[in-house]
Protein backbone atom coordinates (compact mmCIF):
# COMPACT_ATOMS: atom_id res chain seq x y z
CA UNK A 1 0.00 0.00 0.00
CA UNK A 2 1.11 3.56 -0.59
CA UNK A 3 1.16 5.33 2.75
CA UNK A 4 4.24 7.56 2.60
CA UNK A 5 2.55 10.54 4.25
CA UNK A 6 0.72 8.54 6.90
CA UNK A 7 3.59 6.23 7.86
CA UNK A 8 5.83 9.05 9.07
CA UNK A 9 3.06 10.48 11.27
CA UNK A 10 2.15 7.06 12.63
CA UNK A 11 5.73 6.13 13.52
CA UNK A 12 6.42 9.52 15.08
CA UNK A 13 3.27 9.16 17.21
CA UNK A 14 4.37 5.72 18.35
CA UNK A 15 7.89 6.95 19.12
CA UNK A 16 6.44 9.54 21.46
CA UNK A 17 4.94 6.74 23.54
CA UNK A 18 8.44 6.20 24.92
CA UNK A 19 9.63 2.91 26.32
CA UNK A 20 6.16 1.39 26.10
CA UNK A 21 6.98 0.58 22.48
CA UNK A 22 9.81 -1.96 22.34
CA UNK A 23 9.77 -2.57 18.60
CA UNK A 24 8.12 -1.19 15.46
CA UNK A 25 7.96 -3.72 12.65
CA UNK A 26 6.86 -2.06 9.41
CA UNK A 27 5.94 -4.25 6.44
CA UNK A 28 6.21 -2.67 2.99
CA UNK A 29 4.16 -4.48 0.33
CA UNK A 30 5.73 -3.12 -2.85
CA UNK A 31 4.72 0.49 -2.29
CA UNK A 32 5.48 2.80 -5.19
CA UNK A 33 5.48 6.09 -3.27
CA UNK A 34 8.72 5.74 -1.28
CA UNK A 35 7.03 4.49 1.89
CA UNK A 36 9.98 2.17 2.49
CA UNK A 37 12.45 5.02 2.07
CA UNK A 38 10.65 7.06 4.73
CA UNK A 39 10.78 4.11 7.13
CA UNK A 40 14.48 3.51 6.40
CA UNK A 41 15.20 7.17 7.14
CA UNK A 42 13.38 6.98 10.48
CA UNK A 43 15.07 3.66 11.33
CA UNK A 44 18.51 5.29 11.05
CA UNK A 45 17.66 7.24 14.20
CA UNK A 46 15.67 4.61 16.12
CA UNK A 47 16.89 1.04 16.47
CA UNK A 48 13.39 -0.11 17.42
CA UNK A 49 12.21 0.34 13.82
CA UNK A 50 12.50 -2.71 11.57
CA UNK A 51 11.50 -2.58 7.90
CA UNK A 52 10.41 -5.83 6.27
CA UNK A 53 9.52 -6.28 2.61
CA UNK A 54 6.65 -8.54 1.55
CA UNK A 55 6.18 -9.32 -2.13
CA UNK A 56 2.59 -10.51 -1.77
CA UNK A 57 -0.05 -7.82 -1.79
CA UNK A 58 -2.75 -7.54 0.81
CA UNK A 59 -3.28 -6.95 4.48
CA UNK A 60 -3.13 -10.59 5.60
CA UNK A 61 0.28 -11.42 4.05
CA UNK A 62 1.67 -8.15 5.42
CA UNK A 63 0.42 -8.79 8.94
CA UNK A 64 1.58 -12.40 8.90
CA UNK A 65 5.05 -11.29 7.80
CA UNK A 66 5.13 -8.68 10.55
CA UNK A 67 4.05 -11.17 13.21
CA UNK A 68 6.71 -13.62 11.98
CA UNK A 69 9.41 -10.99 12.54
CA UNK A 70 8.09 -9.54 15.80
CA UNK A 71 10.10 -10.37 18.91
CA UNK A 72 7.40 -9.29 21.35
CA UNK A 73 5.04 -11.85 22.82
CA UNK A 74 2.16 -9.37 22.42
CA UNK A 75 2.40 -7.77 18.97
CA UNK A 76 -0.22 -5.24 17.91
CA UNK A 77 -1.15 -4.70 14.26
CA UNK A 78 -1.77 -1.13 13.14
CA UNK A 79 -2.45 0.49 9.82
CA UNK A 80 -0.60 3.76 9.19
CA UNK A 81 -3.68 5.57 7.96
CA UNK A 82 -5.64 4.97 11.18
CA UNK A 83 -4.37 7.52 13.69
CA UNK A 84 -6.44 8.59 16.64
CA UNK A 85 -6.69 12.40 16.64
CA UNK A 86 -5.97 12.47 20.37
CA UNK A 87 -2.61 10.70 20.14
CA UNK A 88 0.17 12.94 21.46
Amino acid sequence: MNEREAIRRCIEHLQRQGDHIAELVVVDTNSTDQTGTVVEELAKHDERIVLIHEERQGLVPARNKGFDHARSCTPIALCAMFLAPTWP
